[in-house]
């Protein structure tokens, strides 16, 4: 827990970061209440805001800010185990479409990265079981096609149809004329 007797430092430090708005911190402890805060969205508090932040229940929810998209965020204080507080913070996010449109195109960019990679591994693989394919079907001395090659052609040769040829011998010409005049 941040020692709150610095509690000036403190806010001096979070409002170096120009994306924060407005921050108010609610302490309720030994019976006494204490409220510090700074930016304007400390000073007028809507109805929601102030019971989420007496409640001291963690909430957040994205918000217009003086024509603004900002984040606010409530969040509990403990101390021993003890609720004794809530921590209020109005974030900016007006550069975040920005940081977005960056990150979705690294991402972009690594997707294709492995895309490519991956499409040059498949490349690979597909390459050297070629590469072993051949060699079981050449012989490595004479670099002619064996015997497992022409086994293997015929076998493609007999499961395909349209490479089947059939020839008709015909040794009776008369019988022929009957066929054709009809």
């Amino acid at each position: 827990i941040y020692d709150f007797t610095q509690f000036d430092s403190y806010i001096d430090e979070v409002f170096r970061d120009d994306r924060i708005l407005s921050i108010l911190i609610y302490l309720s402890e030994d019976n006494e209440n204490r409220i510090y805060g700074s930016g304007k969205s400390s000073y007028h508090l809507t109805s929601d805001q102030w019971e989420s932040i007496v409640k001291r229940r963690t909430h957040y929810k994205t918000t217009m800010y003086d024509e603004h998209y900002a984040l606010e965020v409530h969040v509990p204080i403990e101390k021993d185990n003890k609720v004794i507080g809530s921590y209020f913070i109005v974030y900016s996010l007006d550069n975040m479409e920005r940081f977005m449109s960056i990150v979705s195109f690294i991402i972009a960019g690594v997707l294709f990265l492995i895309t490519l990679v991956m499409y040059g591994l498949l490349r690979a693989i597909i390459s050297r079981n070629q590469k072993i394919e051949d060699l079981s079907y050449r012989d490595e001395s004479t670099n002619i096609m064996n015997r497992k090659y022409l086994k293997e052609l015929h076998n493609q040769d007999q499961l395909d149809p349209s490479k089947r040829i059939v020839v008709f011998f015909i040794r009776n010409l008369k019988r022929m004329e009957l066929l054709i005049d009809a």
